[in-house]
């Protein structure tokens, strides 16, 4: 079995059952896999250009970024 990418292992994360409907941010991600916040975001983004997640955005010092990340599903059900 091939090793997994951070980006799958965020998805795969991204994808379980959670009872909020936050969105996970950067920062926990970033905790969970023992990352840094820029890794996470970069991944955040690549998931986000392929269609399989959702961004959460803020703005910092003006400009738009990925806060955090909604599952698609989510998408749905709003």
């Amino acid at each position: 079995m091939p090793p997994r990418t951070l980006s799958q292992e965020i998805l795969t994360l991204l994808n379980q059952p959670r009872t909020g409907t936050n969105p996970l941010s950067i920062s926990h991600l970033a905790r969970a896999f023992g990352a840094s916040s820029t890794l996470v975001r970069s991944c955040a983004q690549q998931l986000v250009a392929d269609g399989t997640a959702r961004a959460s955005m803020a703005k910092r010092d003006g400009v738009e970024t990925i806060q955090g990340l909604f599952p698609i599903e989510a998408t749905a059900a709003v």
